[in-house]
């Protein structure tokens, strides 16, 4: 069993359940805290499952770096960031505009895309709750279909102007996570099969060549 792929549509899942659930939490935050190192950190960690070997070890890594184990990160906070960006696409379809905050300055939201690229951790202001259930609405039209919340967010970050460098998760990059960890699977399938080969022949040799 190829248990990268398994992991990895189960992060997927994590990102819009438990995304979609940490967002109700932040419904009435004035403010929303943004920490690009975790979307970088998330991002190379997907990477980094896509090459493991050994369910243990995977499921452990899987833990502690992208699902419940680790308290501010992973798909928990990644996912609640995607239900936010997605929130605040609607609020500039509406032509409501919250601010950025970076320190004790202010930006218009269109400078987002280079504000992730500069800043490490900045703040932008909640949008008022229409605009929340606006986008809690159409996320639940999606609450078990997380492809269509990767298309729908990433149509958030388009409207956005937000590239993918700064994106949390497109479909592209999904589909080749998968099939690094399927290409990586065989060769290490393939080599199993040899190194079996070899031991086979060394006891036959054994038992039969006097």
């Amino acid at each position: 069993m190829n248990y990268r792929i398994t992991y990895l549509f189960l992060t997927m899942q994590g990102l819009l359940n438990e995304g979609i659930a940490d967002f109700i939490t932040i419904a009435n935050r004035p403010k929303i805290d943004i920490h690009m190192d975790r979307i970088y950190k998330f991002k190379k960690d997907l990477d980094a499952l896509t090459t493991m070997v050994g369910k243990n070890k995977i499921e452990t890594f899987w833990v502690y770096n992208l699902s419940y184990g680790i308290f501010a990160g992973g798909a928990y906070y990644c996912g609640k960031i995607m239900c936010f960006t997605i929130e605040l696409a609607f609020a500039k379809k509406i032509r409501r505009f919250p601010l950025i905050y970076v320190g004790n300055n202010t930006y218009p939201l269109d400078m987002i895309d280079k504000i992730m690229s500069n800043e490490k951790v900045f703040y932008i202001g909640n949008p008022d709750h229409t605009v929340f259930k606006m986008a809690y609405e159409e996320l639940t039209k999606n609450r078990y279909n997380y492809r269509k919340f990767i298309a729908l967010y990433e149509w958030a970050c388009r409207e956005l102007g937000i590239r993918k460098r700064n994106m949390v998760m497109w479909y592209g990059f999904f589909d080749d996570l998968k099939k690094k960890a399927t290409k990586f699977y065989e060769i290490y399938s393939k080599k199993q099969r040899a190194e079996a080969y070899k031991m086979i022949k060394k006891i036959v040799r054994s038992r039969y060549v006097v």
